[in-house]
């Protein structure tokens, strides 16, 4: 089987309240086939961890050996169980908001020092009260 290339690379969490959210979107924007994902519990996070930022670095420049993607889709959420075990603790959800937006701004620079030619999105889906999801 031969590899094919693809748009782009997903970087998303595995938060199953996210899931039919993500799976619809996909579905919408017929993107079944072209990405790839970096997916686990908040993965925007791992990359500014110094254990394991260099690990999903590595992941991506696989990704472009294999894929050859030209964007980098950041998928993040609110209420996030990862960030409480990383110690975040948000007053409200516009704190929130302005510490992912930091958080994503340091992950984008950090995979472009290494990958400066990739473009680069960040999508923020929001979970509310009921666990709803829609797109900032």
């Amino acid at each position: 089987m031969s590899h094919q290339d693809v748009e782009n690379i997903h970087i998303i969490c595995t938060d199953p309240r996210i899931q039919k959210f993500y799976h619809d979107w996909l579905e919408q924007n017929n993107l079944w086939g072209k990405f790839d994902t970096i997916k686990h519990e908040n993965p925007i996070l791992s990359f500014l961890d110094p254990k394991s930022k260099d690990i999903y670095l590595e992941r991506i420049g696989n990704y472009i050996k294999l894929h050859n993607p030209k964007k980098i889709i950041l998928i993040d959420h609110t209420n996030c169980g990862a960030y409480n075990l990383y110690g975040y603790n948000f007053t409200d959800l516009e704190n929130e908001l302005s510490i992912h937006h930091v958080n994503n701004k340091k992950v984008v620079d950090l995979i472009a020092q290494s990958y400066p030619n990739f473009k680069f999105e960040i999508k923020t889906i929001i979970i509310g009260a009921n666990d709803e999801c829609h797109w900032l």
